[in-house]
């Protein structure tokens, strides 16, 4: 734990961790630590938002929305009163610094220790998009978005190597892309805050925008996904293998992929993703531990369960925020002939853009002999709307496949295209639309969007 660095830098005789290896200064820290944390309440906290919004969304529950509601708008007061950062701290009487000497900063899990603006920004996250569901008011981002202000203004550029971070394990596609680019400068930004100042300056991660950017739809905060691109010293479109805790990491390409830039990337992702699931199998199989010794990474390393790739590719969306998140994408796909959540068998979805105002999605029938229906949602939790849809299709004219297909035996290609395709606009005026695919076909479909304009619910639309 010594990466963190002290809990507290005030209390008396211990200067480094290293002071902690005398019992009676461990104790003293401890008492330190009991006297701040075991009473009122810490900014971290607010990732119990999304517990109370899915009691609300489930069950339909006034009470839940309406507490959920007064619990994050009494941190958003406080964040405004402190220059848009969120207090990590309040005590029982209300007070910012109550048990800390004043501070707006030292709560657990808050500015000082021991992850900072990690921590900070997933809460505001979690608070923003399940105020955001409940109401349709995006104006509930403004706590996230604020907070991501602040500390990007307070970045710079420096150099990676000479960076004592806490949490490096965090950036290891940074550190492979500034490898291969043969330059260590990138943009890095405080994640902490103590008696000192700002301090543990760590690269600015996409996570955070692109999840804001995901839940608003707004251009200006894809914006700041393309400043943070340009900042950052190193090709975004650079793909590399590895898998975190968070099983996330890879916004970098895919954001350069919807931005038309790294058309490899649905292909990369998914070797990849296939690779790492494999590998962890075979560690699995190959797995000699003891169990009753091991620590819960040992668990997390082992793991050969992924998931972000396919949010990506087939949901438009990134991965879920790991400390509490809902999975937030402008589209979910349900079997219309099993009535069950999910892809049908043989079907396969890749989202190629997605704006403040339409989604494009190939969807594929791989099945030679079956028809497949799916039902495409307009949001996770059918939050938002679809207006229109635009695709190719057959010209009622075409005589395909017949041989006015001048179809040559053994020709290539070894199937003729259809000489007739035809661009066509359905209306659509709902929260979901069904695709019917014949056998050995796919379809293109760009989908109008209206964004938060119907009431979100876990309620299935099959």
């Amino acid at each position: 734990m010594s990466v963190y660095g002290l809990p507290f830098q005030n209390v008396p005789g211990i200067d480094k961790i290293e002071d902690l290896k005398d019992p009676a200064n461990a104790r003293r820290m401890g008492q330190a630590m009991e006297r701040a944390y075991s009473k009122g309440d810490v900014g971290a906290n607010l990732g119990v938002s999304t517990l109370i919004g899915n009691a609300a969304l489930l069950t339909g529950d006034e009470k839940y929305k309406r507490w959920i509601l007064h619990y994050v708008e009494g941190w958003r007061e406080r964040a405004q009163a402190n220059g848009g950062l969120m207090p990590d701290n309040v005590g029982l009487s209300g007070a910012v610094g109550e048990y800390v000497d004043g501070k707006w900063y030292g709560g657990l899990y808050g500015w000082n220790w021991p992850h900072g603006f990690y921590n900070m920004q997933a809460a505001a996250l979690c608070a923003g998009q399940t105020c955001l569901l409940l109401t349709n008011d995006r104006q509930h981002l403004e706590l996230a978005r604020g907070q991501q202000a602040r500390i990007m203004a307070l970045g710079e550029m420096r150099h990676y190597l000479d960076l004592q971070m806490s949490l490096r394990q965090h950036w290891l596609n940074v550190e492979y892309a500034l490898n291969e680019a043969g330059s260590d400068e990138t943009f890095v930004v405080p994640y902490r805050y103590g008696d000192n100042g700002w301090f543990d300056h760590q690269p600015m991660s996409p996570v955070y925008p692109a999840a804001l950017w995901a839940l608003s739809g707004d251009p200006a905060d894809w914006s700041t996904l393309l400043e943070l691109r340009d900042k950052s010293g190193y090709d975004w479109r650079r793909m590399f293998a590895f898998k975190d805790k968070e099983d996330a990491g890879h916004e970098q390409p895919w954001v350069e992929f919807l931005a038309g830039r790294n058309p490899d990337y649905p292909e990369v992702a998914m070797r990849q993703a296939l690779g790492m699931m494999h590998w962890h199998l075979d560690q699995i199989r190959e797995d000699t531990a003891d169990f009753s010794r091991v620590s819960i990474h040992h668990w997390q390393e082992h793991n050969p369960i992924t998931t972000e790739a396919l949010i990506q590719l087939t949901l438009g969306a990134p991965q879920v925020i790991y400390n509490g998140g809902l999975l937030i994408a402008p589209l979910r796909h349900f079997d219309a002939d099993r009535n069950r959540p999910g892809l049908p068998p043989d079907v396969s979805a890749l989202v190629t853009q997605v704006t403040a105002e339409q989604v494009t999605i190939t969807l594929v029938n791989t099945s030679a002999l079956e028809a497949r229906n799916v039902l495409v949602q307009a949001g996770s939790f059918g939050e938002h709307g679809f207006t229109t849809a635009q695709y190719t299709r057959r010209a009622p004219a075409s005589r395909y496949p017949g041989a006015e297909a001048k179809y040559e035996y053994g020709a290539s290609p070894y199937y003729p295209p259809d000489p007739l395709p035809e661009t066509a606009t359905s209306e659509i005026n709902d929260n979901h639309v069904r695709v019917h695919l014949p056998p050995a076909t796919e379809i293109t479909l760009t989908l109008g969007l209206q964004r938060y304009v119907h009431q979100a619910s876990y309620a299935l639309p099959v």
